[in-house]
């Protein structure tokens, strides 16, 4: 999403932990921030966070074993 990340966390937050419709988490972030994102790019977005968390995830090293 070109809003950054902050956007972004916002706009899957309210989809996805408030379940929001796409179309009125649109018009929030229109009201609220003056952006005109679409639904369309907020259907995307939790998607695209997922992969970036997975790309996180495996890039960090092995956990060591509990003793």
């Amino acid at each position: 999403m070109p809003y950054g990340p902050s956007v972004s966390a916002f706009a899957v937050y309210m989809t996805q932990y408030q379940l929001l419709p796409y179309q009125r988490t649109a018009e929030v972030l229109n009201e609220l921030a003056g952006l005109g994102i679409s639904p369309g790019t907020l259907q995307r977005q939790p998607n695209d966070s997922f992969n970036s968390l997975v790309l996180t995830v495996q890039s960090q090293p092995p956990m060591p074993p509990l003793e």
